[in-house]
């Protein structure tokens, strides 16, 4: 064959990208997907981030690390992944179904742990006892007893007296540790290093396939015993749900090991059957979806269902039994059994073909009965080539897997590749999980690309995350992204979209699933702000820059994948799809990194100690981009219960200290009413300080740190603003616009309060999310609410701008207008009689109307200042021209009584003027 002639160099060029296109046209990123002009831009504005960081973090130096690479071996390189902004942005978006999880590998190793030590009942023993030689050697056994075979709390595994084999409580084994392992952290240090796989255990002591296995099946022996006892089980099953979804999971097949007949019961006794396990699962499931749609977050979460498993070691008869067990599992609940599978090791153990008639009956069974149980097999997770393990991939496609768990080996079966293409059987890809047990020594050598080069769906899936510490699925799709350099931000799109269509959800659940927002356009647009912080990590200055805090995650988000942000000011959004934001430092907006800093003394967005915001450049350049106005003051209020008041205050008030400092706001918290379980949170001062205080008080009742971002798995809270009734449409916006940008830019889930509050005409905002997400949300709904004063100002509204000129300053009002502090609840009194907090004068009103201003005084005497009339001081003297002074005495309900009264009459009169 003659080489093709080429007229000059740009008909090469154009040769050349041809073939490139038909050479990934396969791709399911190219051949299925649409693109908008937003997600192309968001795409390649990820890209170079990617670019940047692949300098700027893997090609530094750390501590530790030798050679660190993008992709590189997972947990030598988890660190530093944790540091990247790549991650961070991944790790918020919508991943869709996690397909390939066995559940009793989900949880995190330290909170297993934790809730297994609230159980007396849970006892460990080992084979002798522990000493520094041999510590690292022995694994801890776990069991729940029954009530009369509690043990002595004085004997501990460590001591030389210890029998071995003895039950021992797992907390007095735990309080009783030498202290010269550790005491009881050194315990804790023991228990989930035997759950977990480090990396010295990977790279070094156990360095190939069948070595890493082994430590990798012990992690199981040590954690079945506390899994599977029921107490224990229905927690677990919560977690697991619970962390999924703060990932960004909306769904989960989760398989289980039935191999076991029973679990152990409350009563210590083995006697809990698979179809009470199923019970459980079920009742966990149940309540899990209502406490979401409790928060307004039904959304996020389309449900779960379980792959019944069992091993591969059992007999051909044992596998008839489990068969028909799965068989009427499945009739019992046919909206949980979703498929079948047989697990464990295929280097060793048995493979598909040894057990090929009772997997024929099994199907021919199916069809007698009336029941579908599709056979979703592990084949091919293995190195060889032309074993039985490699060879499953035959068998499990001609029984009519419907996916294929790891198919690891299938690059090397052309005509396989071929038939799962023509097929659509998806191929459940394990990145780290492969890695780990050492099937590639990283990401760049595995073969991921090969399959979706050659048009195979596929879905990321991470296993077994408790033991590899890759919870969740954003780690894998962080690795997989930055180990090649034509994945991109639409092939995760498409990763997410076909992990829920080829879930075992109902046609019509998947078309629900699919075309939620998050996952219809998880590649929506993102704002310049990303192009800056690329410029940012390619400048040389960019390690100097790492010493100040970083610009807020805090933004609006476009409602349609192709038009801006709505908001008028404020940060822009990063994406709709990923609900994570960054600042636009070039925009004018409160807080810009191009703003100058206020003369009053007050900052711009600043750091909640998340790699947030910052004030001024971070860089300390000038700017010739004219100076930013100071951002706006608001005072913002919620309740919150006694038990996390207590939290936010700390021992002598450490805590809310600490919060006001590092946030700039001021931050006051009610005084508790013996008999009401609820008190008022008050933050008042600029709005970038408000919204980042609600965010390290978030952080401050989770027991977070300040200085660590969100992370899948963090906990999320549920604060209740309290916002004027007058207001609440400006929030909520036309059929919920507002909302939805809000919810959309932050993560977070707002939910409106149908009546007003008693004594008010405050209603409840409740806004459901982790930490970043409240600060996010915080921001937009002050924002609104500062806009909304603008256009509609109470009769007062002057007398709390900073440059009012008034001879005689009313009270302090920090809550927007004369309603400050003014909703009758149990459990309030006003913090603000003292000093305005530092920094600023009166800020003006944004929060709230301003029909009446009232403060408590002893918890029985309410002072309302009616506009409009003559003032009087508090010794009766005239006070400030155009106020006057009206005194409620009485019992608290009377006066709560006479206050509704006041301000309906109030209100009435605001709209009549309003109207006028």
């Amino acid at each position: 064959m003659s080489s093709p002639h080429f007229a000059d160099v740009a008909h090469y060029k154009q040769e050349r990208a041809a073939l490139i296109d038909r050479d990934r046209s396969l791709r399911r990123d190219n051949s299925e997907s649409k693109v908008s002009p937003s997600e192309a831009k968001a795409d390649v504005i990820i890209r170079e981030l990617r670019d940047a960081e692949n300098k700027s973090v893997w090609a530094a130096e750390h501590e530790g690390v030798p050679h660190p690479f993008p992709g590189m071996e997972f947990l030598t390189g988890r660190s530093i992944i944790l540091k990247t902004k790549l991650f961070k942005i991944l790790a918020k978006m919508p991943k869709g179904g996690l397909l390939h999880a066995h559940l009793d590998a989900t949880v995190n190793a330290d909170f297993l742990l934790k809730i297994a030590l609230e159980q007396p009942a849970l006892h460990v023993r080992t084979t002798e006892s522990l000493t520094a030689l041999t510590i690292s050697k022995i694994l801890p056994e776990f069991k729940a007893l029954p009530k009369e075979l509690f043990t002595n709390s004085d004997v501990s595994l460590t001591h030389s007296s210890y029998v071995p084999n003895t039950w021992v409580s797992l907390t007095a084994a735990r309080n009783n540790f030498d202290p010269a392992l550790g005491g009881p952290e050194g315990f804790d240090k023991w228990v989930v290093g035997a759950m977990t796989i480090n990396p010295s255990e990977a790279y070094q002591t156990h360095n190939t396939v069948n070595k890493i296995w082994k430590k990798f099946s012990s992690t199981f022996q040590v954690s079945t015993g506390l899994i599977r006892f029921t107490p224990i089980w229905e927690q677990y099953i919560y977690e697991f749900f619970r962390s999924s979804v703060e990932d960004g999971i909306s769904y989960v097949e989760a398989r289980i090991n039935f191999h076991p007949k029973y679990i152990v019961g409350e009563d210590g006794q083995d006697n809990v059957p698979h179809s009470v396990w199923l019970q459980i699962f079920d009742k966990t499931l149940t309540r899990f979806k209502a406490d979401l749609k409790q928060q307004g977050r039904e959304d996020e979460f389309i449900g779960a269902r379980v792959i019944y498993t069992t091993m591969r070691h059992i007999s051909v008869q044992e596998l008839d039994e489990y068969c028909e067990d799965c068989i009427t599992l499945k009739q019992e609940f046919p909206h949980l059994i979703a498929g079948f599978d047989l697990v464990g090791p295929e280097n060793v153990l048995k493979p598909l073909i040894y057990y090929i008639e009772p997997l024929l009956r099994f199907r021919q069974r199916q069809k007698d009965l009336g029941v579908d149980i599709p056979l979703i097999f592990h084949a091919g997770e293995t190195l060889g080539d032309g074993t039985e393990a490699d060879v499953n991939l035959y068998d499990a496609i001609l029984l009519g897997t419907l996916r294929i768990g790891h198919g690891f080996s299938l690059v090397k079966h052309p005509k396989l590749m071929e038939m799962c293409r023509e097929r659509n059987i998806l191929i459940e890809v394990c990145p780290i999980s492969n890695e780990i047990l050492r099937l590639t020594s990283s990401m760049l050598m595995h073969p991921l690309p090969i399959m979706m080069n050659n048009g195979l769906p596929v879905a990321l899936c991470s296993d077994d995350p408790s033991a590899f510490g890759n919870m969740g699925v954003s780690f894998d799709f962080y690795q997989v992204f930055v180990a090649s350099e034509v994945t991109g931000l639409i092939a995760l799109r498409e990763l997410a979209r076909d992990s829920l269509k080829h879930s075992t959800l109902e046609p019509s659940e998947k078309e629900r699933a699919i075309s939620l927002p998050p996952i219809e356009s998880p590649a929506a647009p993102l704002v310049p702000a990303l192009s800056d912080s690329v410029q940012r990590s390619r400048s040389p200055s960019d390690s100097e820059q790492q010493k100040h805090p970083k610009r807020a995650n805090t933004g609006a988000a476009s409602t349609s994948n192709d038009s801006p942000p709505n908001f008028s000011t404020g940060p822009a959004t990063l994406s709709a799809a990923t609900d994570v934001t960054m600042v636009e430092e070039k925009a004018v907006s409160p807080g810009s990194a191009q703003s100058e800093k206020p003369k009053d003394g007050t900052t711009s967005p600043t750091n909640d100690g998340a790699g947030k915001t910052s004030s001024g450049s971070a860089s300390g350049e000038t700017s010739s981009a004219p100076p930013t106005a100071p951002s706006p003051l608001i005072h913002m209020r919620c309740l919150i219960v006694t038990q996390d008041a207590s939290i936010i205050i700390g021992k002598g008030g450490t805590h809310v200290n600490e919060i006001r400092e590092r946030s700039g706001a001021r931050v006051m918290v009610s005084d508790s009413i013996p008999g009401n379980p609820e008190r008022i949170l008050n933050v008042s001062g600029p709005l970038d300080a408000v919204s980042k205080a609600f965010g390290l008080i978030v952080r401050r009742i989770n027991d977070e740190p300040f200085d660590v971002p969100s992370v899948p798995g963090s906990r999320a809270v549920t604060i209740k603003f309290m916002i004027p009734n007058s207001r609440m449409g400006s929030v909520i916006g036309k059929q919920g616009s507002k909302i939805k940008e809000i919810q959309d830019a932050s993560g977070a889930r707002l939910n409106a309060s149908e009546g007003m509050l008693p004594g008010s005409t405050e209603r409840v905002l409740s806004v459901a999310g982790v930490a970043d997400a409240i600060h996010i949300a915080t921001y937009y709904i002050g924002n609104i609410l500062i806009e909304a004063q603008e256009r509609m100002p109470s009769s007062t509204n002057s007398s709390y701008r900073p440059s009012s000129n008034s001879r005689r300053q009313p009270p302090q009002q920090y809550g927007g207008g004369s309603y400050s502090g003014s909703s009758y609840v149990p459990g309030y009194s006003n913090p603000y009689n003292s000093a305005p907090p530092p920094h600023h004068h009166n800020p003006p009103s944004a929060a709230t109307p301003n029909p009446a201003n009232l403060h408590s005084e002893r918890s029985c005497r309410i002072k309302i200042m009616e506009p409009g009339a003559v003032a009087v001081g508090g010794t009766g003297a005239p006070g400030g021209e155009g106020e006057r002074l009206v005194v409620i005495t009485g019992q608290p309900a009377n006066i709560q009584m006479a206050v509704q009264l006041l301000y309906h009459r109030l209100e009435q009169e605001k709209q009549k003027q309003l109207r006028g």
